[in-house]
């Protein structure tokens, strides 16, 4: 596969070790969807009781797994070594362009 937005460094994360090449599965994005749905619900309750530690570790939780499931649609997946900020850098890299506003508060 290759990846037009991005694709230098996906290749070198990928080159680093950082993100693996596996079968692409939409029953693992269905799964990896419905987590990150799960995450987001429990961060709004979390913030409703006022427990904002609590929101923001699951939101964030969230959001990773929805970024993951974009990368598993490709194939890709993130490694031990490259962990959460792989997943970061590399949906930052492919999708800044098609969702800069939405991924502006995603760290990198």
């Amino acid at each position: 596969m290759t990846w037009v937005p991005g694709r230098d460094t996906i290749v070198g994360m990928l080159n680093r070790n950082e993100l693996d090449r596996v079968i692409a599965s939409m029953d693992l994005d269905t799964a990896l969807l419905a987590q990150a749905s799960e995450a987001i619900d429990t961060a709004s309750d979390a913030a409703a009781a006022g427990r904002g530690y609590s929101a923001y570790a699951n939101l964030w939780d969230g959001v990773r797994k929805a970024l993951s499931a974009l990368l598993q649609a490709q194939g890709l997946r993130p490694t031990r070594a490259g962990g959460h900020i792989a997943v970061e850098h590399a949906a930052i890299a492919q999708f800044s362009a098609s969702m800069g506003a939405l991924l502006r508060p995603v760290p990198g």
